[in-house]
């Protein structure tokens, strides 16, 4: 009983925790709309894509990054925890999911660093139409969209393990 009310009392605070990140996703994201609004009025159609496009990207390479090292670790952890009876075929079967996830997450990191290297060009042209300060907050907004993307992510893995030991408390 006392774990079980400790194990809640847990959850309701990272739902709270949850709430509070979900409030600055959204306002980071409004920070994104004015400087996209801004170069709208400023920027050629093609330089306001390729702003568009980066920052698109900028999310789907992170969230790509954090899917495949969530499955590297459990795939990593399925092959610790395998038993010494299981088949070879099990085992091959898992050793080359491994090495197939540790090469798209090799590839991703390579795509990052592609997305990394663009940030550059698009922060040359930036500097024609932003002022200091909006560079600034360009830079602030690029930074914590990975930032917040990533924390985002790790709460809600620990809300659904909190989730599941909760029901497993509950139901023995």
């Amino acid at each position: 009983e006392e774990l079980i009310a400790s194990l809640r009392k847990k959850l309701d605070i990272l739902l709270e925790e949850e709430a509070a990140l979900q409030d600055e996703l959204r306002q980071n994201e409004e920070l994104g709309n004015s400087l996209s609004n801004k170069l709208e009025s400023t920027a050629t159609q093609n330089e306001l894509k390729k702003f568009r496009n980066h920052v698109q990207e900028l999310e789907k390479i992170t969230n790509l990054l954090l899917s495949l090292s969530g499955r590297l670790a459990r795939t990593e952890n399925a092959l610790l925890i395998l038993p010494s009876n299981a088949s070879a075929d099990e085992k091959m079967l898992l050793e080359t999911k491994y090495k197939k996830l540790t090469q798209q997450y090799e590839e991703a990191l390579h795509l990052q660093k592609d997305i990394d290297n663009r940030n550059k060009q698009v922060l040359f042209y930036l500097q024609k139409y932003f002022t200091k300060d909006e560079l600034a907050d360009y830079n602030h907004f690029i930074k914590m969209k990975v930032k917040l993307l990533v924390d985002y992510k790790e709460l809600v893995e620990k809300i659904k393990l909190g989730e599941e030991q909760l029901k497993a408390l509950t139901n023995s």
